[in-house]
């Protein structure tokens, strides 16, 4: 499910970024000043995501002894490298945070709210059983951070709005994400269960 989000996400994520750019006039004006490269898009799309999907799935299937040896280490320094970044940003752009904090956030919870009712929606219409769909929810609420942190620093430079935006929707979606499989974790699922948790 990873990877077929992650190569669709190489078409979509440029399209989707110009069609709900342009539905704002405000936000219409500010990409018509920023040049927006699509190959540059795309570049980025594959160097933080689809390569690094594909080496994870090539080391899986050749060497899985080896997959779980550095899988661990991985995530370990993943997390410290996006902490890094995101406080470094965040101590940089204090006052942005508090002026587009009040703004950015229902729109943010509003979009974690879509992403979770979609993912469990989508995987209910299909049939998945209860545990199932559980993992399609997470796998659609966990969206990708430092993707779209990383679009907002390439790409918009001068706009620290458009970065604190970006970290304030992550840490939204990752705790409210993380919360939600804590509390699945603690509502078993009954063997064969195709209930509604």
């Amino acid at each position: 499910m990873t990877a077929i989000s992650t190569l669709f996400s190489i078409a979509a994520t440029p399209v989707l970024f110009a069609f709900w750019a342009a539905m704002n006039p405000d936000t219409k004006a500010v990409l018509q000043k920023i040049d927006i490269d699509p190959r540059r898009v795309i570049m980025m799309l594959l160097i933080m995501m689809v390569v690094p999907v594909i080496a994870g799935m090539l080391i899986r299937a050749k060497r899985p002894e080896t997959a779980d040896k550095i899988r661990l280490w991985s995530r370990r320094i993943a997390g410290v490298v996006f902490a890094v970044v995101v406080a470094i940003l965040l101590l940089g752009n204090v006052e942005v945070l508090g002026t587009f904090g009040k703004t950015a956030l229902p729109p943010v919870l509003l979009t974690f709210a879509i992403a979770v009712a979609l993912g469990w929606g989508l995987a209910r219409v299909s049939g998945l059983v209860a545990a199932d769909r559980r993992a399609v929810t997470l796998e659609v609420a966990f969206q990708n951070v430092a993707l779209a942190i990383g679009m907002a620093v390439v790409f918009f430079p001068t706009l620290a709005g458009v970065a604190i935006t970006s970290i304030l929707w992550g840490v939204v979606h990752l705790t409210l994400g993380f919360a939600l499989a804590v509390i699945w974790m603690r509502v078993p699922i009954a063997e064969g269960s195709s209930g509604t948790s």
